[in-house]
């Protein structure tokens, strides 16, 4: 299988627009089903519904339909998170991408991580936690190492690194960081996200992933790549229009 159908197998096609309504999001569904398909579609717990009565109704049951939580800033209280994520599996999703209080570990208070995962995979029981942790906010190596062992110990399905709604998103050094913590514990997947337009840059992460984990590891079980914008140039890519 070449990269371009490789990424559109593990492509998370996102949308994350304030402004949408039940409408934007069934339309812009059919679109996604109307072609070679991505893994899952990504959107805001409100339009979960939207999302997978859209997909359903385009014969795409396959696709997944993932909701944000927490989003974007990672506030250290579980209980909003906790409704997002009551909201969204409610309405059909089966994956959750959960914000990581990242600010408050920062500052030292590694018990707000604690509890915010503690809470979030039991209310997630049987459904994949991807949990984002800003890695373009943390900067440090050793600080995304030790949270992604942190994530993964917790019950994390994916380590991911980003909203994609701060200055800067997936960086290749903080992938590896979060690659080799994953390959070292023996578990977990990654998903890249942040920043990420183009079928090269996403090869970047498809890359490192085959480096990092070996030939064979990346499928969409355990790599996946976050983008609102790469499902055109995948088609074309692949010759599907």
């Amino acid at each position: 299988m070449n990269a371009a159908a490789r990424l559109l197998a593990a492509l998370d096609h996102t949308r994350l627009e304030a402004e949408d309504t039940a409408v934007t999001i069934s339309d812009w569904c059919a679109a996604a089903a109307a072609g070679a398909r991505p893994v899952a579609v990504c959107v805001y717990p409100a339009h979960a519904a939207a999302a997978r009565a859209a997909l359903d109704a385009a014969d795409a049951g396959e696709i997944a339909v993932a909701a944000v939580a927490n989003f974007p800033d990672g506030e250290p209280d579980p209980g909003s998170a906790l409704r997002d994520i009551r909201v969204a599996l409610a309405a059909g999703a089966s994956e959750i991408d959960l914000v990581f209080p990242w600010r408050a570990y920062r500052a030292g208070d590694a018990g707000a991580g604690m509890r915010m995962l503690g809470r979030c995979r039991e209310a997630c029981s049987g459904k994949l936690l991807k949990v984002i942790l800003e890695t373009g906010e943390l900067g440090d190596l050793r600080l995304i190492r030790e949270l992604s062992a942190m994530a993964l110990d917790a019950g994390a399905d994916f380590i991911k690194t980003s909203t994609g709604m701060v200055a800067t998103g997936a960086t290749p050094e903080a992938a590896g960081a979060v690659l080799e913590c994953i390959r070292d514990r023996g578990c977990g997947g990654f998903k890249a996200s942040g920043g990420i337009r183009t079928l090269e840059q996403a090869r970047i992460y498809l890359d490192l992933a085959d480096r990092v984990c070996g030939d064979g590891w990346a499928t969409p079980a355990k790599f996946r790549i976050g983008s609102s914008f790469m499902l055109a140039g995948i088609r074309a890519a692949i010759d599907i229009r």
